[in-house]
Parts: C-alpha cells; structure tokens; sequence
C-alpha cells in the first residue's frame, strides 16, 4: 500500500472518529491507529497524524484523576497546554470547550517552561531532546499529566507516550512519574498501555 492511498483511507476513518469521539469510542481509536505510518527521519508529523492523537489525548483525560486540589471550584476548566513548534499540532484546538466530566477544556497553545504551572496536561510536541528536557524538568512536584512523542520520554521523566510500531500507534504509560504527580489511571486506559515498571527507566 502506498504512503498516499494508507493516508487517504486513514482521512476516512479520521473523519468517523472525530464524529464519534464525544461517544467515549476507545476502540475506534485502536482501529485508527493501525493506519499510521511512521514518519521518516526528520520529517515533520502530519496533521492527520495528530488527529488521531487528539482523540487520544480526549481519552487519556476522561480516564486521568488529578488531586482535589488540582482544580480551584468544581467549574474550573482543564487546561490543556501544547508546547510545539509544528503547525500541524494546531488540529488540537479543536479540543477547546469539550467538555470532560462536566469541566470544559481549555486550550493553551506554545506554552514554555515559564507557563506550565497553569496546566494539567501538558503535550510536548516534539522530537528535539533539547528542547523536551527542559520542559520536563519544569514539571518536577506538579500535578501535571505531561505527554510526548519522543523516544525515551517516559525514561525521561515523562508520563505518556506516544510511540508507533509496525504501523499503529500506540502508548506507554510511566506509572511511577505518574504517581509523583499524584495523578491515577482508570484500568480502561491501563488495558491499552504498554506500562513502564520501576528497574525499566
């Protein structure tokens, strides 16, 4: 299958998802994900791409619990923050005002380091190391759910990540960076991780 004819039938499926994605359809994002081509090297994540990813990343935040505290009022919105120089992680605005048990998301694009104490989930959109660490670094002792598509983000501190193998796209989970951010993982997502154990970092 050409790389063309694998995206334009990946367009497709992308298109139902995003008509289901309020269902809470994990398993259509499992189907989506096994058209996902992995991207040469040094060639920019498409658009397409990080569509699935959104649906993804919808999912991981239904399925996250943050501490009491986390949130000031019971209204308070979930801010979600980008930290990505790559236009096409724009798609992920679409997630701006979806609502995730009765809170709103709130969207926050380009973060830096000097911005993340406002967030809760925080996706570093990037492969550059030099620029993923320091990002990382500036979680220390935060409640944040930090995301990322570079290898070794977990072991480096991270929590989730993305990583595609034979085609599909799939996710790991560091279940000790998630315990210091004090953060918990309902079993519906822990089925569908690849789990980083202590003794694996």
């Amino acid at each position: 299958m050409s790389r063309r004819t694998g995206v334009s039938k990946g367009a497709r499926l992308i298109g139902t998802l995003q008509r289901r994605i309020s269902g809470g359809i994990w398993g259509i994002l499992l189907c989506v994900s096994l058209l996902i081509p992995a991207p040469a090297s040094g060639e920019p994540i498409s658009g397409a791409e990080y569509r699935v990813k959104m649906g993804f990343i919808y999912h991981f935040i239904r399925f996250t619990q943050w501490p009491p505290e986390t949130f000031p009022t019971p209204e308070s919105p979930i801010n979600f923050c980008i930290a990505s120089a790559n236009p096409a992680a724009d798609i992920l605005l679409s997630l701006q005002d979806k609502e995730v048990k009765g809170r709103k998301i709130d969207v926050n694009r380009s973060v830096t380091s000097e911005d993340v104490e406002t967030c809760q989930i925080l996706f570093i959109a990037s492969d550059d190391e030099k620029f993923v660490q320091p990002m990382l670094e500036s979680l220390k002792g935060r409640k944040i759910l930090s995301i990322g598509e570079i290898k070794n983000f977990t072991r480096m501190g991270g929590v989730i990540n993305f990583f595609v193998t034979r085609n599909q796209l799939r996710f790991e989970v560091n279940l000790d960076a998630a315990e210091s951010a004090g953060l918990k993982f309902s079993s519906q997502l822990l089925m569908s991780a690849d789990i980083v154990k202590k003794g694996e970092e």
